[in-house]
């Protein structure tokens, strides 16, 4: 008896990663809890589709930054994070393990500035004078 094997057709799934929508990395400091949202809602997927989306967050130093992606159950994911250090860090944002356009992505985080560290006094703050030009100081001394 002779039995035949039949061989089980892979379906492959074209996508475009051109239509993952990212929100702004903006004002970024230190030891600040940040988040931005990737929106894959214009790519055709299926319903198990919900652990391709990852993130590695690379710090100046050369370590990496965790992170928490959270499913938002309609296609879009927010991403968590706290920067640590000041400087460039990188975003390498993959879809089923292919980087998306543009990525890694750029973030220059900064050091928060601190009120209280600033002081501004003068003539021109305690007696200013209407269409004059009017001397005052401000320091900000350990920012």
């Amino acid at each position: 008896m002779h039995l035949s094997k039949k061989k089980k057709k892979k379906s492959i799934r074209a996508f475009s990663l051109n239509h993952i929508v990212l929100s702004r990395f903006a004002g970024l400091f230190v030891n600040k809890q940040t988040s931005f949202t990737i929106d894959t809602r214009d790519i055709t997927k299926s319903k198990t589709d919900d652990g391709k989306v990852s993130c590695i967050i690379n710090n100046p130093s050369g370590g990496k930054t965790e992170k928490l992606i959270i499913p938002q159950g309609d296609g879009t994911y927010c991403v968590s994070y706290t920067p640590f250090e000041e400087g460039c860090y990188t975003i390498d944002i993959l879809y089923d393990n292919v980087p998306i356009p543009g990525s890694p992505f750029s973030v220059n985080v900064q050091r928060a500035s601190d009120p209280s560290k600033c002081r501004a006094y003068g003539p021109g703050l305690e007696q200013g004078i209407t269409d004059k030009t009017n001397y005052f100081t401000v320091e900000t001394k350990g920012l």
